[in-house]
């Protein structure tokens, strides 16, 4: 990713974007399926009671919406989620 100052453009890694130990890349794991096992874990150890946003999790995973959003229909469909 660039960032753009008057002038400047320079390169930001994308290890500094994302959580890169939470999500493996390099995996034949969809991304999708990762974060859905994520949230999933986030949920059941740290008591989270609601899932971030689409923005949120774009911006802390680094990913698409299209795979947050598949992430979390998927743990609705299993019945693991609730939208409200």
């Amino acid at each position: 990713m660039r960032t753009q100052t008057p002038g400047i453009i320079r390169h930001v890694p994308h290890a500094t974007l994302t959580r890169m130990a939470d999500l493996d890349r390099d995996s034949s794991v969809p991304l999708w399926r990762q974060l859905a096992a994520e949230l999933r874990r986030r949920i059941a150890s740290d008591g989270m009671r609601r899932i971030p946003s689409y923005v949120s999790l774009m911006q802390e995973y680094g990913i698409a919406r299209e795979t947050a959003d598949r992430a979390v229909h998927y743990l609705v469909d299993n019945g693991e989620a609730h939208i409200v």
